[in-house]
């Protein structure tokens, strides 16, 4: 058979015919392995995000609420759904696979984020602790200062100034009452 006589018979348009088909049969079959990827990632990330609470349909029309995830394999999991009416609750036993649609969808729980850890260098001796000074009574605060230099204080305070002021004379007087006559007694000696 002369190959020459059954290429030179076809003419522009079979070529044509004969590429459209080729084009045809390559995107027939290149495009559904695309569309399947897509596909199979969308319903991993579906199967992968239920967790329990989860309000979810089956294939088989069976509606109910997740209450656990039991992961059988790293490829295997199933998951335990409690469906029915109030009175009568059941529970089921399915494949992870057989969830079609995730009805209604509980919160994720927040991943908790670390906290930066600063390395401290460790703490040589304490010091003593400092002895707390004694409050100095009014009759010495009286003597050392003079008493105009008292008033240009009191009146450049602020009325919550001043009432903090008072309470805190207040009970320094109360406390310095007894070390006041000791002090004062010690002096007149």
């Amino acid at each position: 058979m002369d190959f020459k006589f059954m290429i030179g018979a076809f003419g522009a348009e079979q070529w044509i015919l004969i590429a459209l088909l080729v084009v045809m049969v390559v995107v027939l079959i290149v495009l559904p392995m695309f569309t399947n990827k897509r596909r199979n990632k969308a319903v991993n990330e579906l199967y992968n995000s239920i967790r329990p609470g989860d309000i979810i349909k089956t294939v088989g029309g069976i509606i109910g609420e997740v209450k656990e995830i039991k992961e059988l394999s790293p490829v295997d999991k199933q998951m335990v759904i409690e469906t029915g009416a109030e009175g009568s609750k059941t529970t089921m036993v399915f494949d992870i696979q057989a969830v079609y649609q995730v009805i209604d969808k509980v919160a994720a729980p927040t991943p908790i984020q670390p906290t930066e850890t600063v390395a401290t260098e460790p703490v040589a001796e304490t010091p003593a602790p400092v002895e707390a000074a004694q409050p100095i009574s009014e009759e010495t605060a009286a003597a050392d200062a003079p008493v105009e230099m008292k008033e240009e204080v009191v009146e450049e305070t602020a009325p919550a100034e001043k009432d903090t002021a008072a309470k805190t004379g207040a009970a320094n007087k109360t406390r310095s009452a007894g070390s006041a006559k000791g002090k004062s007694t010690a002096s007149k000696k």
